[in-house]
C-alpha cells in the first residue's frame, strides 16, 4: 500500500506536458510547442558549417514572455540517442534540411521530431535548464540535478 502512495506522489509532481513545467508566475512566462508556422517564419537556408550534434525525438518549444511581447525558441531532444540535450536560443530553422541555427552560432540537425507526448526525460531536462539558468525557483519548475 505504501508503494502505491509513493508512486502516486511521484506521479503527481512530475511534469507530463510542457505546460506543466511552469507552476508559478505563469503571467510572466508560458511554454508552448513551436508550430509549423513558427518554424516557417524562422526559415533560412543554413549551410551546415558548425555542426554540434544530431538530435532525435526532438521538439522546438517557445518561452512566451508577454511583458516583452517576445517568444524565445529552444530545441530539445536526444543527442547520440540517449543524452537529453537543450540548445541555446534557436534564431533560424532550415525547414528543408531540418537544421537549427542557435544564437551561439551552432548548428543542430533534427533527425526525427517527437510526435505525441514528450519524453519525461526531456521535460525534466527543461526543468534542469531553468534551474541552471537561475529561473527555476521563480517559475516553480521541479528541481532536477544530474
Amino acid at each position: 500500500m505504501e508503494k502505491d502512495n509513493l508512486n502516486d506522489t511521484i506521479e503527481a509532481v512530475l511534469p507530463k506536458e510542457l505546460d506543466d513545467i511552469i507552476t508559478q508566475n505563469r503571467h510572466m512566462m508560458q511554454l508552448d510547442y513551436a508550430s509549423t508556422e513558427d518554424l516557417a517564419k524562422m526559415h533560412k537556408d543554413i549551410p551546415v558549417t558548425n555542426l554540434r550534434g544530431v538530435l532525435t525525438q526532438a521538439f522546438v518549444y517557445k518561452r512566451i514572455v508577454p511583458s516583452k511581447n517576445a517568444e524565445i525558441f529552444c530545441l530539445v531532444g536526444f543527442r547520440s540517442g540517449e543524452e537529453a540535450f537543450h540548445t541555446s536560443q534557436v534564431v533560424a530553422y532550415d525547414n528543408v534540411n531540418n537544421v537549427a541555427l542557435t544564437a551561439s552560432g551552432s548548428h543542430y540537425v533534427v533527425e526525427s521530431f517527437k510526435t505525441g507526448a514528450p519524453d519525461l526525460l526531456l521535460l525534466l531536462h527543461i526543468c534542469y535548464m531553468f534551474h541552471r539558468d537561475g529561473i527555476g525557483n521563480y517559475f516553480g519548475a521541479r528541481p532536477v540535478t544530474y
